[in-house]
């Protein structure tokens, strides 16, 4: 979580907002959020905690144009995360496609900053499950390149390799930073480049990794099945590694939560 923070005070920093809390004060406060939720998180289930910064309400004589005009307005909440939505996919993995829209170029805003301006993200959302109901987008920058999913980081593994897309058109995700770490201990190595659709259509896997589903497989991208089927052993080797580290069977926890929705329903 103190990783998430020093993200968003980076991001505050680059547009100008300044909520007026150190870092560390800040932080603890997020640790009294999230103490305060635990007592109602439901057994097996776990927290998305948010952050959410905004430049707050404008004064009576304020401009909309000036941009810290008005007093920031913090809100810091737990959500419980739907695991079960993600228990079918660990086995066969997610699909991907590849829409039309692409990720903003950092001429136009940076997207290593956590920010909400991101529609064009959305609407690459809705093109993929315009293909495909259950696929996430795989997102190209303006020059072809592949970047990330809408809210996950994307890395795949060719030549027993792991391959990062360029960290420059991404929002790099602590979950990134934690399958690198992990990817070290393991000693299997670690590549970051410019990879296009042909480096991807070949891989032999690939996976998502975000904060809710920790590691999640791919199985296809634009339909074209990958040359080892979902999950891979490096992709397993990962997430069993994650498991151990948190000390939560994070497959077996979305399972468990799937078995009790269904026996609900």
């Amino acid at each position: 979580m103190w990783e998430h923070v020093l993200r968003l005070y980076r991001s505050m920093k680059y547009c100008r907002i300044d909520i007026g809390l150190d870092r560390e004060v800040f932080y603890q406060k997020v640790l009294e959020v999230i103490e305060a939720n635990v007592p109602f998180l439901e057994d097996g289930g776990d927290y998305l905690c948010r952050m959410h910064v905004s430049r707050g309400p404008l004064p009576d004589e304020g401009s909309i144009h000036r941009g810290q005009d008005g007093r920031p307005t913090v809100v810091v909440f737990c959500m419980p995360i739907a695991l079960y939505e993600y228990a079918k996919y660990y086995d066969g993995g997610m699909p991907l496609v590849i829409p039309s829209t692409r990720r903003n170029p950092p001429q136009c805003l940076s997207p290593m900053a956590k920010v909400s301006a991101k529609m064009n993200n959305f609407i690459a959302a809705f093109e993929a499950r315009d293909v495909d109901e259950d696929a996430e987008p795989l997102m190209l920058d303006i020059n072809g390149y592949v970047t990330e999913s809408q809210g996950a980081n994307f890395i795949f593994v060719a030549e027993d390799k792991i391959r990062l897309p360029h960290r420059s058109g991404s929002l790099v995700g602590e979950s990134m930073r934690t399958v690198v770490e992990l990817a070290e201990k393991l000693r299997i190595p670690v590549e970051e480049g410019f990879y296009t659709p042909y480096d991807v259509y070949n891989a032999d896997e690939a996976f998502l990794t975000a904060g809710t589903f920790c590691i999640m497989p791919v199985r296809c991208i634009d339909n074209r099945p990958l040359n080892v089927p979902a999950p891979g052993p490096i992709t397993q080797k990962l997430l069993d590694a994650w498991s151990a580290m948190v000390g939560v069977d994070i497959v077996g926890q979305a399972r468990e939560q799937a078995r009790r929705r269904n026996l609900r329903a």
